[in-house]
């Protein structure tokens, strides 16, 4: 029924699968279905693809300030983040196994994180998962500037910083072989 919201909490599910097969439930979702969400729009990142990346200057948290502007001559992934996102927890091995995979010299990754401003707490965040990429704080601009309503959200941009790719989401294995792909064409 239209504008009735209904929900129910399954627990101890257990899924049976093939050995090495990760199960992803949006994946069983048909691709055919529309999935609509109030106040998500999905486009709007998307239509940032071929796009100069928007501009920002947003703080480092253990150091002043990052431009886009001065991150020159490099391949760039900015995944942005929420403090306490699931997804972008568990896609935080990827993300270390990917900087050290390609190194620093023409690839960098940006973490932006979109939920928290406390520092204390982010630097904590940062330092438990021994994270070894750029952590920034963006504010509600650039996240707007963006289009970025749902997180994790990767954009993959070239040495000109044109967004190449924007993946909303994160499926393990799934977007780690799209984002390796894409950078690995970029490079």
């Amino acid at each position: 029924m239209p504008g009735q919201v209904s929900w129910e909490t399954c627990s101890n599910i257990r899924t049976f699968g093939h050995p090495g097969v990760e199960f992803s439930a949006i994946q069983q979702i048909p691709a055919h279905f529309k999935i609509k969400s109030p106040g998500i729009e999905k486009s709007k990142a998307y239509k940032l693809e071929g796009q100069p990346a928007p501009a920002w200057k947003l703080r480092e948290i253990y150091s002043d300030s990052v431009a886009l502007n001065e991150l020159e001559h490099k391949v760039i992934l900015i995944q942005f983040t929420g403090f306490g996102c699931g997804a972008c927890h568990t896609s935080i091995p990827f993300l270390k196994q990917l900087a050290l995979d390609k190194g620093e010299s023409d690839f960098e990754i940006l973490t932006i994180e979109t939920w928290s401003k406390n520092i204390n707490g982010i630097e904590r965040y940062k330092d438990k998962n021994g994270l070894n990429n750029r952590f920034l704080v963006a504010g509600q601009e650039t996240s707007d500037d963006y289009g970025v309503q749902v997180v994790p959200a990767f954009f993959t941009l070239d040495k000109n910083k044109i967004i190449k790719k924007v993946i909303v989401g994160y499926g393990k294995n799934v977007t780690d072989k799209e984002v390796v792909d894409i950078i690995d064409g970029l490079l």
